[in-house]
């Protein structure tokens, strides 16, 4: 007996085998190559770093601090003692505070997040308690927040207004409105009342006028009625009579409510009359109470954590000290910050009268202090005599001082390394030092034209960028990225540089938590925000898309040494003046170069070029 079962035989797939014998394909390398240079293209050709500006300060930005739990929470802090909180995601401001007197010289939270400690020239520390600004409604990405920024937008491109960077269209729901502007607002609904009370009033008169005219037409209209009875009365016969009576009879009480309408209506515009010159004395009070009260609240802080999500703007605690306060950094840790001034002062914030310790080292004022966020017991500072001094807080003493020929603005540790730090320098370059030996630096990064005034690295400790006086923001890779990386440019020169026709100088510059965009803080009161790889797209990809980026970085990163690929992803476009400017430098650099070599040839001493990982250090204390 045979018995039919269900075959399940898979379809045969027709494999192709490939040879990859670079005999039988000869071309394959060129091939590559052509890939590579389309690659470095289109890399360059949708390059477009530049995201966002959150305008609204009325001073230069000084310090920008990130939230260490939130991406989208941003705090910055302004030259006329303003303090803000940002929503990067949905580009908006959540509130805005008159903390300080005087420059908001540093900014730091704690690994939670909760407490936002500031200090400023005005000799005094604040700590405020971050949690409302984080947790209000216009924090989240919740449908609210995004609803209100698309009706903002909505109503004022129906204003015909050109859409600004965002500050501006906040007062459509409550946020940036200052009393005065309510106050003004108040009066033109008084003033629109007024206007309406004054139509309704000619609207009474007019009606009068109408019914007085159409009493005496009718008044007119009845006594030709009376003459035309009285002529017909003597014609007609006596059952006639009876008619005419009840006819006069209506007309009589007719005649009597018309009257009576009249009167009432000229009693009320009687009244209204003498009631408006009332409603004037009242509205003048009320302007001129409205006006004081502006006047009082212009001559005060105004806060837009009052207008919205009850947010408070006083701080917890505040902590007045006998001298200026440079910058602060809390520990990731545990419960103590540091902060600089005439001394490097190390507080409890749960007692934070009296500091805990006080360190001085030679230095009449200490500009900024950093803990290594690895080591936390370790503190780097930089001083007004061009020293950098590491302490440890363990044995509460200095332990290392390395003094430079120029003064260092800021530190940073690489937090994959932690016994590297930078420091950004007055010559324009930044250092790279090993704490475990400060003989020398380990790469010197050198492009900028000024000043260095603020760096940082990202959270991977493969790249940093640094913001500078000659108003710049430069991209480096450190050394840790190593041969790790598509950029063509050598180590020890900026692989990128963003610049903008109204950026002004650069005060402070930050990644992002998750290393993708970058944001600065300049002295046009603006807060940029910036991509840190500037082709990245900021939609979301398919697998496809991320799978070519990923092929084109591989192939720029094996033919970046290629003259043709490497001309490409090298060329920059500079402003004319620092276009001169460095190529100045350079020549000046070379000039100095070609001396020290002919010296060294002609001298009788043997002598030796220092490398300037060395020459730039002057002496190493311990």
């Amino acid at each position: 007996m045979k018995i039919k079962a269900i075959s399940r035989i898979k379809p045969k797939v027709n494999t192709i085998q490939r040879n990859l014998d670079p005999l039988i394909h000869p071309f394959a390398k060129a091939r590559e190559a052509q890939r590579a240079v389309v690659a470095a293209k289109t890399d360059r050709i949708f390059a477009q770093p530049f995201v966002y500006a959150f305008s609204g300060h009325s001073d230069g930005v000084w310090s920008i601090q990130r939230h260490p739990k939130r991406l989208n929470c941003i705090f910055s802090g302004g030259c006329d003692g303003e303090i803000k909180v940002w929503n990067t995601a949905n580009r908006c401001e959540i509130a805005s505070i008159h903390a300080h007197n005087g420059f908001v010289r540093g900014m730091s939270l704690p690994g939670d997040g909760r407490t936002l400690i500031t200090c400023s020239e005005d000799k005094t520390i604040k700590i405020w308690n971050s949690q409302p600004w984080v947790q209000s409604d216009r924090m989240d990405g919740s449908i609210s927040a995004l609803l209100y920024r698309m009706n903002e937008e909505q109503d004022r491109k129906n204003q015909g207004e050109v859409l600004g960077d965002g500050s501006e269209g906040l007062r459509s729901f409550g946020i940036g409105m200052n009393e005065e502007d309510e106050d003004e607002d108040a009066l033109i609904d008084n003033e629109d009342d007024e206007d309406e009370e004054d139509d309704d009033e000619d609207d009474i008169n007019i009606n009068e006028n109408k019914n007085i005219d159409l009493l005496k037409i009718n008044k007119r209209a009845m006594i030709m009625d009376e003459e035309d009875e009285d002529d017909k009365s003597n014609s007609d016969d006596e059952e006639d009579e009876d008619d005419d009576e009840d006819q006069k009879l209506k007309q009589s009480q007719v005649r009597q409510q018309s009257q009576s309408k009249l009167k009432v209506k000229k009693q009320q515009s009687s009244m209204n009359k003498d009631k408006k010159p009332i409603k004037q004395q009242q509205q003048h009070q009320l302007k001129q109470t409205n006006n004081f009260s502006s006047s009082q609240q212009s001559s005060s802080s105004s806060s837009l954590s009052s207008h919205a999500n009850g947010i408070v703007d006083t701080p917890i605690e505040t902590i007045v000290g006998s001298y200026a306060y440079t910058s602060v950094d809390h520990n990731w840790t545990n419960q103590t910050f540091c902060s600089t001034g005439a001394s490097v002062d190390i507080w409890d914030l749960q007692h934070s009268k009296v500091p805990i310790n006080s360190f001085a080292w030679g230095a009449d004022t200490y500009y900024y202090a950093r803990y290594n966020r690895v080591e936390q017991n370790i503190l780097a500072t930089c001083g007004s005599d061009r020293g950098i001094v590491l302490y440890d807080l363990r044995s509460e003493t200095p332990i290392r001082k390395l003094i430079l020929r120029m003064k260092t603005n800021q530190l940073c540790w690489n937090p994959v390394e932690p016994f590297n730090y930078l420091a950004g320098n007055e010559d324009g370059n930044v250092y790279e030092f090993d704490m475990r030996n400060l003989g020398a630096s380990r790469c010197v990064y050198k492009d900028h034209l000024d000043s260095v005034m603020s760096l940082d690295i990202s959270p991977t400790g493969r790249e940093f960028c640094s913001g500078s006086y000659d108003r710049t923001i430069r991209l480096w890779d450190s050394q840790a990225a190593g041969i790790h990386t598509k950029s063509a440019a050598p180590i020890g020169r900026s692989k990128d540089v963003y610049h903008l026709k109204r950026m002004q100088r650069i005060f402070a510059v930050t990644y992002t938590g998750d290393g993708e965009y970058i944001l600065s803080g300049s002295d046009d009161m603006n807060v940029r925000l910036w991509k840190s790889h500037p082709s990245q797209p900021l939609y979301r990809l398919l697998g496809r898309e991320k799978q070519k980026i990923k092929y084109q970085g591989a192939l720029l990163q094996k033919h970046k040494h290629m003259p043709e690929v490497k001309r490409i992803m090298m060329a920059r476009h500079l402003p004319s003046n620092l276009y001169h400017q460095l190529n100045k430098r350079r020549i000046m650099e070379a000039s100095s170069r070609r001396k020290a070599q002919n010296i060294v040839a002609n001298s009788r001493r043997k002598e030796k070029i220092e490398p300037e990982r060395v020459a730039n250090i002057v002496t190493e204390e311990k």
